[in-house]
């Protein structure tokens, strides 16, 4: 068949069945019959799309990128293309750039509501909170380099200890953390909202999806022992603010 959209039909009812392989070459050959016979602008976002997702599923995280940037290039509106090109990033170690495309397929599907996608809204935000927490490991593992390790395995135990710590403890001690980076001149950028920003995040997935108790907890826990970690190093501790015990 000539028919881009029939390809993308069997790549989906590949995909569906577990063959994988075979979905993505569906799709690679809709994609060669539309760039040789022409094709709206929807069906060469959803080939590309559809690639870049089966790409992503087959764990090929790089071509899934390329793919999706495709996609976003075609129809740069459309949520799916940030979603799969977030993911497939944050698999590849790329939080930052995670983290902007996941933000950006959430504020898109917030106003489009393509329910053929709603349910990705969940793994999305919790992804993307684990990318504020990768990019704040990053900032305050920079800060603390230097730090005793014998503080760091107390505040860590310390983190463990306080796991059953109230949302709004854990909201007065991020909040703590974020005024401190703010008056710190050695640590640039916003990272010292992160931790809020995640919490924001597990909150709403929560309420949309409980089945994400544990891994919110767990990253909530790691979220704690960086915290700790940081206000532990006291030459960098506002002098005006008394730690919580």
């Amino acid at each position: 068949p000539t028919d881009g959209s029939v390809w993308l039909l069997r790549g989906a009812c590949m995909a569906a069945a577990g063959d994988a392989e075979g979905a993505i070459s569906s799709y690679r050959t809709g994609i060669e019959q539309v760039a040789s016979a022409g094709g709206s602008v929807g069906l060469r976002a959803q080939l590309h799309e559809s690639l870049s997702n089966a790409l992503y599923a087959s764990k090929k995280f790089d071509e899934a990128v390329e793919c999706a940037t495709t996609a976003i290039q075609i129809a740069p509106n459309q949520p799916r293309g940030y979603l799969i090109r977030g993911l497939a990033q944050a698999e590849i170690k790329l939080p930052g750039s995670a983290l902007s495309d996941l933000t950006t397929f959430l504020e898109l599907q917030d106003e489009i509501r393509d329910p053929q996608i709603e349910e990705s809204i969940g793994p999305a935000m919790y992804v993307r909170a684990a990318c504020f927490h990768a990019l704040f490991r990053d900032v305050v593992q920079g800060v603390l380099e230097d730090m005793d390790s014998a503080m760091k395995k107390a505040a860590a135990v310390s983190a463990i200890e306080d796991t059953t710590a109230s949302p709004q403890k854990s909201m007065d001690l991020f909040s703590k953390v974020q005024r401190c980076f703010d008056n710190d001149p050695e640590v640039e950028g916003d990272a010292g909202a992160f931790p809020l920003l995640a919490l924001t995040d597990l909150f709403s997935l929560l309420d949309m999806d409980p089945s994400y108790e544990d891994r919110a907890a767990r990253l909530l826990i790691e979220f704690t022992k960086l915290a700790r970690m940081y206000l532990s190093e006291r030459d960098r501790f506002d002098p005006g603010e008394e730690e919580d015990e």
